[in-house]
């Protein structure tokens, strides 16, 4: 209160056209200051929201892209399952058959797998079945120790009866395998064998090379397991990986969390197809980037209209108290009894009176 009132006395102390001066640029300051503010805060809600949005709807498009890739490669494991000729021969008896008979065999299934073999996204098709035959395209790959075992493969499908499992095999081989058994057709129930189709993971990666969450961000496509299919530095990282995956936990989501001590907006998506998780992230830096430069220029703006406020604000002031000042002095002269001086005339003075 002290503090106030000596500003109060310090005010009402002013001439009057410092008063004047002053009140005029308070008023200019508040106003502009109040619609710089307001419009500062509406305009980033505006572009978070329009950035964040895209971030969401981005998510949504690579997991669908990535749910039909895979469903394309879900249905190729179908046709060889269901293919007549691999029902055929993975059915018979191979101590019946001689050996000239199980080369032409082979061969034939090779011929079916050879149509779908894709070079540039497969690295192999193997069919492994349970007469003991055995068919992989290209016929010269020669399973190396990476990743699992035919029969852990084998052991898998089983437990899927038809179904394709995805294993993800891409952090320590860079593969991703399409598992599915294969059924006799007229039981459904007797295992003939097991098609794996082995994937470069570089596939899905291509799926990211368009998308565009600046140099601070990054989409992650992370397995049911929580472990990463694809993943930029250092969201790669295992203790990045840990919190994202605690961050992801739900189904489907947005919000801003801090991941390595920085704040970024994430969102994520689970597939309802794999189970796989994709995982948007991008720094607030660049969510709130727009904004920071309208900021910039609306400070830009705001000093030079306050500078013209204060030259505007001086020139009326002065306006308004000189005409004043020239009914002073002859004023003070009658006060002192000389009367040889007359007064400006209003129009000349503009006081309107």
């Amino acid at each position: 209160m002290g503090i106030m009132r000596r500003l109060y006395r310090g005010f009402i102390d002013l001439k009057i056209q410092d008063k004047i001066f002053l009140c005029f640029v308070v008023v200019i300051i508040a106003s502009v200051l109040g619609i710089g503010i307001s419009s500062y805060y509406k305009s980033s809600a505006i572009f978070g929201k329009k950035t964040s949005r895209y971030n969401v709807e981005t998510v949504q498009q690579i997991s669908t892209s990535v749910d039909y890739t895979l469903e394309r490669i879900d249905d190729l494991s179908g046709i060889l399952a269901f293919d007549q000729t691999i029902q055929r021969v993975f059915n018979t008896d191979m101590g019946a058959m001689s050996e000239r008979e199980t080369i032409a065999a082979v061969n034939e299934i090779e011929s079916i797998m050879i149509t779908h073999y894709n070079s540039q996204i497969m690295r192999s098709i193997e069919i492994y079945g349970n007469n003991g035959l055995v068919v992989k395209v290209p016929s010269s790959f020669n399973e190396q120790g990476n990743g699992p075992t035919p029969k852990q493969f084998v052991e898998m499908a089983s437990v899927y009866r038809g179904k394709t499992k995805w294993l993800n095999d891409a952090q320590e081989h860079g593969l991703l395998y399409a598992v599915r058994e294969i059924n006799e057709l007229q039981t459904a129930v007797k295992p003939l064998g097991t098609v794996i189709i082995s994937l470069k993971s570089s596939m899905v990666a291509d799926l990211l090379k368009n998308v565009d969450f600046d140099q601070s961000g990054a989409v992650l496509l992370m397995d049911e397991n929580g472990s990463p299919v694809i993943a930029s530095e250092p969201f790669g990282q295992p203790q990045a990986v840990e919190e994202i995956r605690q961050i992801a936990a739900f189904s489907s989501g947005s919000s801003i969390q801090t991941i390595g001590g920085e704040r970024y907006f994430v969102s994520f998506r689970t597939s309802e197809y794999t189970g796989w998780k994709t995982v948007g992230i991008i720094s607030l830096d660049k969510l709130y980037e727009d904004s920071r430069m309208i900021r910039e220029w609306m400070i830009v703006v705001t000093l030079v209209i306050l500078l013209f406020a204060f030259v505007l604000a001086r020139i009326f002031a002065q306006t308004i108290t000189r005409p004043i000042k020239r009914m002073l002095i002859p004023m003070k002269k009658s006060a002192d009894g000389r009367f040889g001086r007359s007064f400006p005339s209003a129009a000349r003075m503009k006081s309107g009176y």
